[in-house]
């Protein structure tokens, strides 16, 4: 966890060296919507130094451009962001061995599990319970350098 928060989290990724052309699989057609929204959310990750700005159309070597869309929000009439991290066979994904890309995250049910532990535990609830705000974990996470520069999202081919 150290090195991780210090130097960025490496997804066990495996990468061939044979692995160094450029793939761009930007060039999926949207909507006018969908493009607009797409520009206004690329420019709120620049604002946040979350991405950087365009530095040209033409991708270095080893960088892969993943295709990006905008689907609509469940229960509302807003778009959200979404990018195919496994399109292509050369995807950021494809480099995760399986094994190690297994994650369960903790749900309602887990919680309810937990509660009803240390109520049986201790013989009353918790005194206190709070929750953390988890809405952007996955663009908060550091990722190491080296994986970052191999990840593109391209927007109006630049």
């Amino acid at each position: 966890m150290y090195f991780g928060l210090r130097e960025g989290f490496w997804p066990h990724a495996k990468i061939p060296s044979d692995s160094l052309d450029t793939f761009d699989y930007s060039d999926r057609p949207l909507s006018e919507e969908a493009s607009a929204f797409i520009r206004e959310q690329r420019n709120k990750e620049i604002a946040t130094d979350r991405f950087s700005p365009a530095f040209g159309p033409d991708l270095l070597p080893g960088m892969f451009s993943s295709p990006v869309g905008a689907v609509p929000k469940p229960h509302s009439s807003g778009l959200r962001l979404i990018t195919d991290q496994s399109a292509g066979p050369h995807a950021p994904n494809s480099f995760i061995p399986r094994d190690a890309a297994a994650v369960r995250y903790d749900n309602m049910h887990d919680f309810g599990k937990l509660l009803h532990k240390v109520h049986s535990q201790h013989g009353r609830p918790p005194t206190y319970l709070f929750k953390s705000d988890c809405s952007e974990a996955f663009r908060r996470i550091p990722m190491h350098v080296l994986w970052q520069i191999r990840q593109v999202v391209t927007v109006d081919g630049e």
